[in-house]
């Protein structure tokens, strides 16, 4: 989590995860990253704790791993 929170403040906001995901180079659209953080924010705090975080780096591999088999199928 301390390479996605450049602040230091314990969470992850939305500009934190979009540079996180950038970082990764994963190839998500900017709506698919929004819509992982957005479903991985159980609270709706606009932030995301430990626990989220892991919810939503699980939901990024997942992606990432559908993007490349469908590259497959061309």
């Amino acid at each position: 989590m301390d390479l996605a929170d450049v602040d230091g403040s314990g969470t992850i906001d939305i500009g934190e995860f979009k540079d996180f995901t950038d970082k990764l180079e994963c190839n998500l659209s900017a709506d698919k990253v929004e819509a992982i953080f957005e479903a991985a924010d159980k609270n709706n705090n606009k932030e995301l704790d430990v626990e989220e975080f892991g919810a939503s780096f699980f939901e990024i591999i997942k992606s990432m791993k559908e993007e490349v088999e469908g590259d497959d199928d061309n």
